[in-house]
């Protein structure tokens, strides 16, 4: 074992990995210091070895396709250059298994993946802990969580108190861990510095829960939720024409659109620009935006070179 303040070795991402992976985060999170952080982690269907996971999303060569997020999708790289929704888009496309972690100076966060769906999410953020999405939610008053973490033993995790005392049943558990796991992963979309590793392989097993979150649903929210004005123009400036991508990695009549985001969504044939989208949708410019940009990391929507003729193209009186 290295002395303490010897540099950690890189990994090497193979799935044995994982354990330490695994370990290496736990240390952060389950220290007596930090009591129970967080609480059960899933046992995902054992999935294939992914392929094609470096590679684009499919439809992403198409002739007309004119601009993406650039750099390398795996095993490490900058949230600056492949923020964390097209991270998950593309993990889901690879029905990948394994561990992401992401950092951001002291913030620390673990996503863990089973066939590309996100089933498990952890951090050292304490707004992100489990007791207080409980507080949040109205299952706990802050001087009760207080009185349960200091009663905690070695070992104890709050979900488990909750449960041994009566006060969370499994099928409330499984939806607070279900909002745990995507307000962890939302917190992250807003992350344009830092960085993310990928382990792939067989998730340790632990405590099961059965939760699982549609990575198409969890984009598409959480760009709802936390997408910033500024940064959205920066993505997708006004002139930039849109139009439906070759075989996207989602079924569409599944997803859970809003009614003027589906409109939105047929509007976009490629003979419309951004900022004609925006005007045909009736939302504000943030929300609409906050949209396309969600559905062009999804694999929905691909930039075209030029806004195509069209007798449909929209005109303004």
């Amino acid at each position: 074992m290295p002395p303490p303040d010897a540099a950690p070795e890189p990994p090497d991402y193979a799935p044995e990995d994982l354990d330490e992976e695994l370990r290496d985060f736990d240390s952060i999170i389950f220290s007596q210091a930090r009591p129970a952080l967080d609480e059960v982690v899933i046992r995902p269907l054992r999935a294939p070895e992914p392929e094609g996971l470096s590679r684009p999303l499919p439809g992403a060569d198409a002739p007309r396709a004119a601009r993406r997020e650039e750099g390398p999708l795996l095993p490490a790289g900058e949230l600056s250059r492949v923020p964390l929704p097209r991270l998950l888009a593309v993990l889901h496309a690879g029905r990948a298994t394994g561990a992401l972690s992401l950092q951001r100076g002291a913030e620390k966060k673990l996503l863990l993946l089973g066939e590309g769906a996100p089933v498990f999410a952890t951090s050292n953020l304490p707004g992100e802990r489990f007791g207080a999405i409980c507080v949040r939610e109205g299952v706990l008053r802050p001087a009760a969580l207080s009185a349960l973490l200091r009663a905690l033993r070695p070992g104890d995790t709050t979900a488990g108190a909750l449960a041994a005392r009566g006060l969370v049943g499994p099928e409330l558990r499984a939806r607070l861990v279900a909002l745990q796991v995507a307000e962890i992963a939302w917190g992250a979309f807003g992350w344009h510095e830092g960085s993310y590793r990928l382990t792939l392989g067989p998730l340790p097993a632990r405590e099961l829960v059965p939760v699982r979150l549609a990575p198409a649903e969890l984009v598409l929210e959480g760009m709802r939720r936390t997408a910033e004005l500024d940064r959205l123009r920066e993505a997708l400036p006004r002139e930039t024409a849109l139009a439906p991508a070759q075989d996207p990695p989602f079924e569409l009549d599944r997803l859970e659109l809003r009614s003027r985001e589906a409109e939105m969504l047929a509007h976009a044939d490629g003979t419309k620009s951004v900022a004609d989208l925006v005007a045909l949708s009736g939302l504000v410019e943030r929300d609409a935006l906050a949209f396309l940009v969600a559905c062009r990391h999804l694999g929905i929507l691909d930039t075209v070179d030029r806004v195509l003729a069209s007798t449909r193209r929209i005109g303004f009186m």
